[in-house]
């Protein structure tokens, strides 16, 4: 009795050695770091990251890029539409990637990573589209200012502002505000840990490098007034291609030198 036992025992075991493992994961993301600069430096060896959206899709990962920037990710999932971020840092700046999808039965994606040299000449920056809307609240005599920017770098450079005195944190984006603006609040394209106040005048500046390219930003401020007229002065820290200025319709009368009256419209 005691041989048949051992001899089932050691027929479990090769069973249990020899079942089917799990087939590794057949996704596969190929890409290159390219320096946007004309005229740029080496990207060679640079550390990307790749962060999955999801603890499912696995863990970070991390590589160098070769001598010519090429990198690789094996072992990703093509089985569900998970996303990856990539990321790299040149010149002390972070670039990111959008979020890569593996589709269902995608095994290889080729992407490309930018990075680019920095800037402090703001030469190339320019506000394409400077739209402010102003509620006013006769009650409690107050004009709520919401203001949305698309603001372009047309370069070929990261652009880093001048370190501030106060903060010590970069004046990148600068947005000069009225004198008596109060409750500043970002709305969008704006991080609250990055924003700092200008160190010269009313305002405040974003700390975050701008790149090549379009962002769009949003934020509000407030305005009290205690007399039947205001004057709203703003300037402007950039060429602007085109403003558009929205006063909510209570009854006061708006004069706006420069700027031309068009048609009522209704807005959410």
């Amino acid at each position: 009795m005691r041989v048949l036992f051992s001899s089932l025992a050691a027929m479990v075991l090769a069973l249990f050695l020899t079942l089917p493992v799990a087939a590794e994961l057949p996704g596969t993301l190929e890409g290159r770091i390219v320096n946007g600069t004309n005229g740029g430096g080496p990207v060679a060896g640079l550390e990307v990251v790749l962060r999955p959206s999801s603890p499912e899709a696995g863990p970070d990962q991390r590589t160098a890029a070769d001598k010519d920037g090429k990198f690789r990710f094996g072992g990703l999932s093509a089985t569900a539409p998970f996303s990856y971020t990539l990321s790299t840092s040149y010149a002390g700046v972070e670039y990111k990637s959008q979020g890569v999808i593996l589709g269902s039965g995608e095994e290889l994606k080729q992407v490309e990573l930018p990075v680019y040299e920095v800037t402090e000449d703001s030469s190339a920056i320019k506000s394409d589209l400077a739209h402010i809307v102003i509620e006013v609240d006769p009650k409690a005599q107050t004009l709520v200012v919401m203001e949305y920017q698309v603001l372009s770098n047309g370069g070929d450079k990261t652009y880093l502002g001048l370190v501030s005195s106060g903060s010590g944190k970069r004046e990148t984006l600068r947005f000069p505000l009225p004198q008596d603006a109060v409750h500043l609040q970002p709305i969008d394209g704006l991080d609250a840990d990055e924003v700092v106040a200008l160190s010269k005048g009313p305002g405040f500046a974003d700390s975050v490098p701008l790149q090549p390219g379009k962002r769009e930003v949003a934020y509000s401020y407030m305005l009290d007034y205690n007399d039947r007229s205001y004057t709203f002065q703003r300037a402007l820290a950039y060429p602007v291609v085109r403003i558009n200025l929205l006063i909510s319709d209570v009854g006061a009368q708006v004069r706006a030198p420069g700027l031309t009256s068009q048609q009522t419209l209704d807005i959410e």
